[in-house]
């Protein structure tokens, strides 16, 4: 975290970390979640940055982005683009 490769937002008094953003079985960092975070850019926090991911997206009719990662990341890396976009203008 502290090297900005994951987020993590606070809730209930506690610190989370999303698993999606890591491979698996090892604590290895993911590229696919990073390189989408790094397309948001730095005006989404980490409470902003976990609900892009799970809630529906427009720009990928109407799917989750963390549904889309492995199968589309060029479609989720375009929404998350003009996503930064509205946000910043």
């Amino acid at each position: 975290m502290a090297e900005g490769e994951v987020f993590a937002f606070q809730w209930c008094g506690a610190m989370w970390i999303p698993l999606f953003q890591f491979d698996q079985p090892g604590p290895t960092v993911a590229a696919q979640p990073q390189s989408v975070v790094a397309e948001l850019g730095r005006n989404f926090d980490g409470w902003a940055l976990a609900s892009w991911f799970v809630e529906p997206n427009a720009w990928l009719a109407n799917q989750r982005p963390i549904e889309s990662l492995a199968s589309h990341l060029p479609d989720v890396l375009e929404a998350a683009r003009a996503d930064r976009f509205v946000r910043t203008g």
